[in-house]
């Protein structure tokens, strides 16, 4: 999707009741012209409506597709979801405040262990100099410790 098309879809967003205004006048015009040729041809004004109507196809379902193509689902449909959650946690308070205080506890724990473990250096003179032992194929025989990253 170019540039061109992301903008004019944001700015449907912002003027969606103009554009649903719009796109129903359309839709009108087009059933009033299809009812029109009807009538022209001899079918009452209450036939001449339904045949247009039936020819058209179902407007419900062309509003919604057009609604899907202008706007940008997904940031409309993250709008909704958050509408739905804010309502749903001030229902319920209490829970509320139980998953904000867990949530809190997580991040913070979380970032303080990685402030502590990897972003500061090491506690130690001379960290190039710590060593690692492991085990060998053979129970109860080591190999001679070597420095980390060496061989």
């Amino acid at each position: 999707m170019s540039m061109r098309q992301w903008l004019v879809r944001l700015l449907g967003i912002t003027r969606k009741e103009r554009i649903h205004s719009e796109l129903n006048a359309e839709i009108e015009a087009h059933l009033e012209e299809a009812a029109r040729e009807y009538e022209i041809s001899g079918m009452t004004p209450n036939a001449a409506r339904r045949a247009a109507r039936h020819r058209f196809g179902r407007v419900g379902e062309i509003k919604e597709q057009y609604r899907e193509q202008s706007g940008l689902p997904s940031l409309e449909s993250l709008w909704w979801d958050l509408r739905y959650s804010a309502r749903r946690l001030l229902k319920r308070p209490g829970f509320t405040a139980t998953a904000v205080c867990s949530l809190s506890i997580g991040i913070g724990a979380n970032t303080a262990i990685f402030d502590s473990l990897l972003l500061k250096p090491l506690p130690v003179e001379n960290p190039e100099q710590i060593v690692l032992i492991r085990p060998t194929a053979r129970p109860g025989t080591f190999c001679r410790s070597h420095a980390m990253g060496g061989a």
